[in-house]
């Protein structure tokens, strides 16, 4: 069944783009992290089930820094703005220094390498995050 037939079910845009973007986004995710745990030469963990392991615990780690900007955005605390810059700045430093090092510990790339596949990594998570907050208000 192609995207098209699933459009031609009577599916709005918005649901069929909210379904297929994170599908489309891990697979990308899942190459680029091969790619990089490639090109920095990484010492261990290096098939396919780390880099499956090494995404999910990523996005795990991510999803529990953000925890509280989700749950602000949930109760309608950013109705009158964004989130607040000075809990913003802090945790997201903290965030990137965390996803490096878990990075570097678990496929042993040396700093720079885990800053080249963070790098790598965060691209298309900046992506699906622009895709799922323009798309959910017109769902």
């Amino acid at each position: 069944m192609s995207l098209f037939s699933v459009y031609q079910m009577g599916f709005p845009v918005e649901l069929v783009i909210l379904i297929i973007s994170p599908i489309i986004i891990v697979i990308l995710e899942i190459i680029l992290l091969k790619v990089g745990v490639k090109v920095t030469k990484a010492e261990k963990r290096t098939n396919l089930k780390w880099i499956l392991a090494s995404l999910f615990i990523q996005i795990g780690v991510i999803t529990f820094i953000g925890l509280p900007f989700i749950l602000m955005g949930i109760t309608g605390q950013f109705n009158l703005g964004g989130p607040p810059l000075e809990y913003l700045i802090p945790i997201a430093i903290i965030g990137i220094i965390v996803e490096i090092n878990l990075i570097n510990a678990i496929h042993e790339s040396g700093i720079g390498g885990s800053i080249l596949i963070f790098t790598l990594f965060i691209i298309p998570m900046i992506f699906l995050v622009y895709i799922l907050v323009t798309t959910i208000p017109s769902v």
